[in-house]
């Protein structure tokens, strides 16, 4: 009995069962010691190949056979591989980023608005004096005013490393997939 894989072109061998025993000496040297056949249901005849540590490169057609005495069979199979972390996009990255920000500006706001209101209860005379000595409009400027002026300058720049990250990886995506395509025969 005969069981191989095969990937075209050229007819590279994945991995060989002759004999009752693999043929790992015939194997294409980047698959040897990366394949296992699982023959638990052999003599119902079902196998199945195992692919450890699975590449890029590894997609792409593959041609399994059996072969026993008379009877030969073949198929044809698809392999498509996915980067493991595609759920881990530029996006939830800077949502990553972004959030504990936000979150250390809504408590400095919040504390801020608590000092402000402590000071109004506890040094409202200090204050007074400090009005008629300041300019009439000094202490008169809005919590939305001081907030724009606290969040803005932070966001800002946060914002152009978000933009700049999602450009650099566009790129370096853009460069992997053309450097792929130059070891990947067209179909």
């Amino acid at each position: 009995m005969e069981v191989g894989w095969h990937r075209p072109p050229f007819s590279r061998v994945v991995h060989l069962y002759r004999g009752g025993r693999d043929q790992a000496e015939e194997q294409a040297p980047e698959y040897r010691g990366r394949t296992e056949l699982l023959r638990g249901a052999i003599a119902e005849g079902r196998v199945a190949l195992r692919i450890l540590s699975v590449r890029f490169s590894d997609e792409g057609g593959f041609t399994c056979f059996f072969r026993d005495h008379a009877q030969q069979e073949e198929a044809a199979l698809e392999l498509q591989v996915e980067d493991p972390f595609h759920w881990v996009g530029p996006g939830a990255l800077a949502s990553l980023a972004v959030l504990p920000l936000l979150l250390l500006q809504l408590v400095a706001g919040l504390l801020f608005l608590g000092l402000q209101r402590r000071l109004r209860g506890k040094l409202r005379a200090e204050i007074e004096s400090l009005h008629r000595t300041f300019d009439p409009h000094f202490l008169r400027v809005p919590c939305w005013k001081v907030t724009l002026f606290v969040i803005v300058p932070v966001l800002g720049p946060l914002a152009a490393l978000v933009i700049c990250y999602n450009w650099l990886h566009r790129r370096l995506a853009g460069q992997f997939l053309e450097e792929l395509s130059k070891f990947i025969p067209p179909s």
